[in-house]
């Protein structure tokens, strides 16, 4: 497929080993603008992977990704995420210690305000940023429902909160792809509602998410695309009912889970 202006994030023969196991084998994959994929496979099928060689946390053994049309192998993560990539975790990322509010902010810094020259003679300038900056945290604060709490510590929020706050982070630093990790394990069914609310809406808004998920109901109601991963291949590419029927996926992983 040629590269085109709504295609977000392109993997092209990915693979990568260690310690002489192949984790992720000549895995390829296109996602377009607007879209919502998921990404589907057992423990260890190498989702977690994927998406760490996607954001340049591994250098890939052989492959390409390109990010918005910029090809990234090798750069560092945060030369990707500047291009466009926003990224959350298992292990939800929040700053314990700093209101939410807080959190939400540092989503939208600007290293060319942070300099003495600039705090000196763009005194205003940076002011009246700030209070942008701070209008704009408040604003996806609400969406999540945690307006309420954006003056709480971080870490007095709920588990499920703090997914949310993570989400509202990544969100602030307004990347035209999502790589969201598990978004929905642990969730509660009322935070769980407003997690698939946001990501229709960034999907509704032009932006592309990605998301690795064990939920086979969120999957279904979210994913316009369902990508299935097996040992670090990819076996399975197609609308979601068509996916997690398809007889290679049910042996490496659904099984009764579908037949219910």
């Amino acid at each position: 497929m040629e590269l085109t202006s709504s295609m977000k994030l392109s993997v092209k023969d990915l693979s990568f080993s260690f310690d002489g196991v192949r984790a992720v084998s000549e895995f390829s994959c296109d996602v377009l603008a607007g879209t919502v994929t998921a990404l589907i496979g057992p423990n260890g099928a190498g989702k977690t992977t994927m998406f760490n060689l996607c954001g340049g946390f591994l250098r890939p053994t052989t492959g390409s990704v390109c990010i918005a049309g910029h090809a990234t192998t090798g750069m560092r993560p945060y030369r990707i995420a500047q291009l466009g990539l926003g990224r959350t975790f298992q292990d939800c990322k929040v700053f314990d210690q700093l209101p939410v509010l807080d959190n939400v902010m540092l989503g939208f810094r600007d290293p060319k305000e942070e300099t003495v020259l600039a705090a000196i003679m763009r005194r205003r300038t940076i002011r009246n940023s700030e209070r942008s900056r701070e209008e704009k945290s408040i604003e996806l604060l609400d969406e999540a429902d945690l307006g309420k709490s954006m003056n709480a510590l971080a870490g007095d929020l709920s588990y499920g909160q703090r997914k949310l706050l993570e989400l509202c982070r990544v969100r602030a630093m307004n990347p035209s792809i999502f790589l969201l990790d598990e978004p929905f394990a642990g969730l509660s069914e009322q935070i769980a509602g407003t997690m698939k609310s946001i990501i229709a809406r960034l999907a509704k808004s032009g932006q592309a998410v990605v998301f690795i998920e064990h939920d086979m109901h969120a999957v279904a109601e979210l994913a316009d695309r369902v990508l299935v991963m097996h040992v670090g291949r990819l076996i399975a590419d197609g609308e979601p009912q068509a996916a997690l029927r398809d007889p290679a996926v049910l042996d490496a992983y659904l099984g009764s889970v579908v037949n219910r």
